[in-house]
């Protein structure tokens, strides 16, 4: 009954409810309450007052910022699970996209409004300490078959286990394919098939390794663009 009756007296001073209690009424709130609004985050629940919208038209800077960020989350959509693996253990209630984010929107993004464009050399889709492999090398070994080779340069702080990463993006399609896990370091090769849309296309390549409990990752590599 206490519940209805702050719910009437709320709508009854015509303040916006749009909340929920999902853990009952000693619980968290998650949504909009008058100008209150309940967020959870990472298992954290904030509380924070609710923005008011300007009336004033944006600025020039603020529409080209706005179209800058936009651009950007769009173009990194496609790599968000090989990001859950390349971005481990992300800090202060941040996510391992946002830390990807961040990372490649200060140093990937090029151009200015409305012409943006990426530097896929300094694009980054892992970064930690694990150990590098050295002497990455590939060849076609058919129409979409391709071949990665490299060596270990032992400095005992790499497992043979290590799992590989390899990612490619197909710039005419927006698309990514590659390998998540199942060819261990200690290989020293590894095979792929390229997606069949995907064959005939430029593709930008990375290559890089994450631990087997995925809690360490070594910095991503730019083995250049893939031509047929």
């Amino acid at each position: 009954m206490a519940i209805l009756l702050n719910l009437y007296i709320f709508s009854s001073l015509k303040i916006i409810i749009m909340a929920k209690l999902p853990k009952g009424i000693l619980g968290p709130i998650i949504g909009i309450i008058g100008n209150i609004v309940g967020v959870e985050r990472l298992g954290v629940t904030y509380i924070k007052a609710r923005p008011k919208p300007s009336l004033l038209p944006p600025t020039e800077k603020q529409v080209a910022q706005r179209a800058r960020f936009k651009f950007m989350q769009q173009f990194l959509l496609p790599f968000k699970p090989y990001f859950m693996l390349g971005f481990p253990n992300p800090r202060n209630g941040r996510t391992s996209p946002n830390v990807a984010f961040s990372l490649n929107y200060r140093h990937a993004l090029k151009g200015e409004y409305p012409d943006f464009n990426i530097d896929f050399a300094a694009l980054t889709m892992s970064k930690g300490s694990l150990p590098r492999v050295f002497g990455i090398e590939w060849e076609f070994t058919g129409t979409d078959q391709l071949e990665l080779t490299w060596y270990n340069h032992t400095q005992g702080r790499e497992l043979p286990n290590d799992q590989v990463m390899f990612v490619l993006y197909d710039r005419q399609l927006g698309k990514v394919d590659g390998i998540l896990g199942g060819v261990k370091r200690s290989a020293g090769t590894c095979k792929f098939t390229i997606n069949p849309q995907m064959v005939g296309h430029s593709l930008e390549m990375y290559f890089s390794l994450y631990s087997i409990d995925r809690k360490r990752v070594s910095d991503s590599v730019y083995l250049g663009r893939l031509l047929r």
